[in-house]
């Protein structure tokens, strides 16, 4: 077998350049096979963005495995299949040069296989700065962020979204043609497909973000997704949270012989009484334990900030059953269906009326309580309660990592019963004390 290598023109890029305006640029695939004092090097005029090559196997990658554990979008995928299939092209063909060279007892010549090579692909070279489309700068985008890995799936599910588009409406998707038009039909193709309008509204938010993101590294001058037309819809969701006497409730209940559903509500209270995400969860360790077993300290996953959250006395009894430590965290979907099981055991049956607007309509379901249990019911939870505990809200900022009073306030579930209830309290409503004389 010939000694064929294929080597890129610009292999040294440094990753984290990529991230620049000018660093998200392909280059060149070049074959090299030495000759008796000469040399080939030829032009296969495939390229490729250095991350996605393989220098070992000198070939583009596309298994997860190559590149590091990370899946790779179908669009990037078949685009370096088809560059591999390109290359073993090349590699038959030298080699098959080279073996009838050598039966007919030809010397081998870099000059005579350069143009024989010419007369196999005749193909134009394509220029190595050759810009990207939208949906190729989609995945060179997420790839090269420095996002984390929640907001890089989102905007992969964005990325499907689009691709799915295209391929049922058949329609050019380019930046040129981000434009009302394609707005208008994308959420009414969403609309179609029974998705909710904070979903919707997400994707047009995500599309917003690569179209300025590319409009940064000057690859397109498209001004029409910035019309005030082309806005992210939203709407107030509709969630619950469980008051002080339910979570009560939950940590008064014998489950000595339910050790799984045991160690999901102990999980479930710590969030309750911590506001921590559940991806923080699974941080706590006795090093986290701090000021004799007063307080937990740790940085958070989706924010990186630290937080340090005073011990509510239930948390701390739950913590001493675990030795400072906390029950198994399991999968967020495992978790969501036991914490219903465990609000249905509990009682927690109150009926819950909510509506949101999906598929384009204002539909209204009928729930019990427990059904609307989550992971995510915990932080809210926290959040609600001790707003309606009057803890300024400042305060429990501090601990939920809330950067604006804004954001926080939608954690904020409370009913308009609890919201007079809490203003009864309120000196504005109460007699006013006579004085004596």
């Amino acid at each position: 077998m010939a000694n064929i290598r294929f080597i890129l023109k610009e292999p040294n890029v440094n990753k984290e350049t990529l991230k620049e305006p000018k660093g998200n640029k392909e280059t060149l695939i070049y074959l090299i096979y030495y000759f008796p004092n000469n040399r080939l090097k030829y032009s296969t005029g495939e390229i490729i963005n250095p991350i996605y090559w393989n220098s070992s196997t000198q070939r583009a990658i596309v298994t997860k495995k190559e590149n590091n554990d990370i899946e790779l979008l179908p669009i990037i995928k078949e685009k370096n299949k088809s560059i591999n299939i390109q290359l073993n092209r090349y590699v038959d063909k030298v080699e098959g040069m080279l073996t009838d060279w050598k039966k007919q007892k030809i010397v081998p010549d870099n000059k005579i296989l350069k143009l024989e090579l010419d007369k196999e692909f005749k193909k134009e070279i394509v220029p190595a700065n050759k810009p990207l489309t939208f949906l190729e700068y989609i995945p060179e985008y997420i790839k090269t962020s420095n996002k984390k890995e929640g907001s890089k799936k989102a905007n992969r599910v964005t990325l499907k979204h689009l691709l799915s588009y295209k391929k049922n409406q058949k329609k050019r998707l380019d930046f040129e043609n981000i434009n009302l038009d394609f707005y208008d039909d994308f959420v009414k193709y969403m609309k179609e497909r029974n998705y909710s309008l904070n979903s919707i509204g997400g994707h047009i938010k995500t599309i917003k973000v690569f179209m300025n993101n590319a409009a940064d590294r000057g690859l397109h001058s498209n001004k029409d997704y910035l019309n005030k037309r082309f806005k992210v819809m939203t709407e107030k969701t509709e969630t619950i949270y469980l008051t002080d006497g339910e979570l009560q409730r939950l940590y008064e209940l014998d489950l000595s012989q339910n050790r799984r559903l045991e160690k999901v509500r102990d999980l479930f209270l710590i969030g309750c009484w911590t506001g921590l995400r559940f991806s923080d969860l699974k941080q706590i360790t006795p090093e986290n334990i701090t000021d004799k077993g007063q307080m937990i300290r740790l940085k958070t996953i989706k924010t990186g900030e630290f937080v340090v959250i005073p011990l509510h006395w239930t948390v701390k009894e739950i913590l001493k059953k675990y030795d400072n430590d906390v029950p198994r965290v399991i999968s967020n979907q495992k978790m969501n269906d036991y914490l219903k099981e465990l609000g249905k055991f509990a009682g927690i049956n109150e009926n819950v009326r909510l509506s949101k607007t999906t598929g384009g309509m204002r539909v209204n379901s009928n729930f019990k309580k427990y059904e609307l249990m989550t992971v995510h019911t915990a932080r809210r939870s926290f959040a609600t309660n001790m707003y309606l505990q009057d803890i300024p809200s400042i305060s429990i900022m501090k601990v939920t990592g809330h950067q604006t009073e804004r954001a926080f306030l939608t954690y904020i579930k409370i009913s308009q019963e609890d919201n007079a209830k809490k203003l009864l309290k309120h000196q504005y409503f109460m007699k006013p004390l006579k004085i004596a004389n």
